[in-house]
């Protein structure tokens, strides 16, 4: 059997509703130990026009790991190169149709791949500056 580190390792942010499972706790209670910095690295991904916060936990925090200054938090989450959509969903636990929504916000921003289909399949290539700067801003204290 995998251990939880294990099966986050490929998906360094977790859902609010994962957190509830893990940690055997309702959604106003994970919500209170983010806000309390129990769980230290939160962020609210939701598209611009969203009623409900889309909340991501780092693993980190929900594993109980020794504390990391922000950037190291930042640095893990994305390799230093271009991340594709396809890469960002997953890495963020979301769908692509989410990303894409991000982009039409124009929350993030990033060239289309060149290589990749065109139409509502092609992919966008983030830089991870841009992406740690969305992340900065919907950071939850």
């Amino acid at each position: 059997m995998k251990t939880l580190a294990e099966l986050f390792r490929s998906r360094p942010l977790i859902p609010l509703k994962a957190c509830m499972v893990v940690l055997d706790l309702n959604e106003d209670q994970v919500l209170a130990q983010i806000e309390d910095g129990t769980l230290e690295y939160a962020w609210n991904i939701a598209r611009a026009s969203a009623n409900r916060r889309e909340v991501r936990v780092w693993r980190g925090s929900l594993l109980k790991e020794p504390p990391q200054p922000e950037e190291a938090v930042y640095r893990s989450l994305f390799h230093p190169r271009r991340i594709s959509s396809v890469e960002l969903a997953r890495t963020w636990t979301c769908s692509g149709s989410h990303i894409k929504g991000l982009v039409a916000d124009g929350l993030i921003t990033g060239p289309r791949d060149s290589t990749a289909r065109s139409g509502t399949n092609s992919m966008h290539r983030f830089e991870p500056e841009v992406l740690c700067r969305f992340l900065k801003a919907r950071r939850i204290i």
